[in-house]
C-alpha cells in the first residue's frame, strides 16, 4: 500500500483520517481539556504542539462545513474557505480532491444519518447535495440493513446540513 512515503506521527493520522475522529469530537460537543484528552487518549504518539496543530485542523474544518452550509442552492464552494490536508486519501488520491462530511434527515424514519461524500471538484451546494443523496441511496442499497433497514424506496431525505470540509490541496 505504501508508496515509499514516510509520514511523522502527525502525517500519518492525517493521512488515516484521524483529524476525521477530532471533528467528530468537536460536532458532539467536546471542548477544551475534553477535546485535549480524546485527542491525547487517540493519539498519544504526537507532541502537544502536534496535539494542538490537530485540533486545530479540525476546528477549521467544521468552521468550513458551517460556511459550506451557509451557502445558498447555487452557490459553488469557496476553496480559499476549506483548509488543506495534504495527506487526505493517503498515497492514494484516485482522483478525489475533496471530502465533506454531512448529515440527512430521513423523515420517514425521523432521524439524522452522517454521511461522508468525496469529491474530484468545488460544486455547488444543491449539486453537493445532490451527491450525498446518491451516496446514501448507493449505502442504502448495498447495505440493506443501514438506515433502519428501508432500502433505497424507503429513503425520504428531506434536509441535508454539511458539518465539515476538507481538501488534499
Amino acid at each position: 500500500m505504501s508508496s515509499g512515503n514516510e509520514y511523522d506521527a502527525l502525517g500519518r493520522i492525517l493521512s488515516e483520517g484521524g483529524d476525521t475522529a477530532v471533528v467528530r469530537g468537536i460536532l458532539g460537543g467536546k471542548s477544551g481539556g475534553a477535546l485535549a484528552s480524546l485527542v491525547l487518549g487517540r493519539f498519544p504518539s504526537l507532541t502537544p504542539s502536534q496535539q494542538q496543530t490537530l485540533i486545530g485542523m479540525a476546528q477549521a474544518q467544521v468552521d468550513a462545513g458551517e460556511s459550506i452550509d451557509a451557502l445558498g442552492p447555487n452557490d459553488r464552494m469557496s476553496l480559499s474557505g476549506i483548509p488543506v490536508n495534504p495527506n487526505l486519501f493517503g498515497d492514494d488520491p484516485a482522483g478525489r480532491r475533496l471530502r465533506v462530511g454531512t448529515e440527512f434527515y430521513d423523515a420517514a424514519l425521523d432521524r439524522w444519518y452522517t454521511v461522508y461524500v468525496d469529491l474530484a471538484d468545488v460544486e455547488s451546494r444543491s449539486e453537493a447535495e445532490q451527491r450525498v443523496i446518491d451516496e446514501a441511496n448507493r449505502i442504502a442499497e448495498n447495505y440493506p440493513r443501514a438506515f433502519g433497514g428501508v432500502g433505497v424506496s424507503g429513503l425520504d431525505i428531506t434536509h441535508v446540513r454539511f458539518t465539515f470540509g476538507v481538501r488534499r490541496f
